[in-house]
């Protein structure tokens, strides 16, 4: 199994990529991992990706299997969005692909990224902690009833 990794922004991808991450973010959804999770229009993300300040990693296996987006300010980056496939799940592609992410937005020039979670998912959690986010803040019923973790990572 081979895939290919890249990293791209809203000049360098076409219309279907993007309707293929829009689908992989229902799915994600729809498999009712994370019901605090929303998905994204064509828009929201055309916005994103046309600021030039994101940064889209994708993982292509005969299709986008997985993604994350992060928004750059100044020498800091929040990550918006990680999914991975169910079918690819439990493999490392998570872990790798995150860590590719980061990689980028290091030599990009990034010192710190944060990113907030659902208190309720402990396997996003788990992941970011082994990649060496810490939990920083709480805010408390984000997500309605739901608390939501801020983390940090120093790069």
């Amino acid at each position: 199994m081979k895939f290919f990794i890249y990293n791209t922004n809203f000049y360098s991808i076409c219309k279907s990529d993007i309707q293929d991450i829009i689908l992989l973010d229902q799915l994600f959804v729809e498999m009712g991992y994370d019901i605090n999770y929303t998905v994204w229009s064509v828009e929201d993300y055309l916005f994103y990706l046309a600021k030039r300040n994101s940064v889209l990693t994708v993982v292509r296996y005969q299709k986008i299997i997985a993604f994350c987006l992060s928004v750059i300010n100044a020498d800091e980056s929040e990550l918006y969005k990680i999914v991975v496939d169910k079918q690819f799940r439990g493999k490392g592609i998570g872990k790798f692909l995150i860590l590719y992410h980061i990689g980028f937005l290091k030599f990009n020039g990034v010192k710190a990224s944060f990113l907030e979670v659902s208190s309720e998912n402990s396997h996003a959690i788990n992941l970011y902690k082994k990649i060496g986010y810490e939990i920083i803040n709480v805010r408390k019923k984000y997500y309605a009833s739901v608390d939501a973790f801020v983390m940090k990572k120093l790069l």
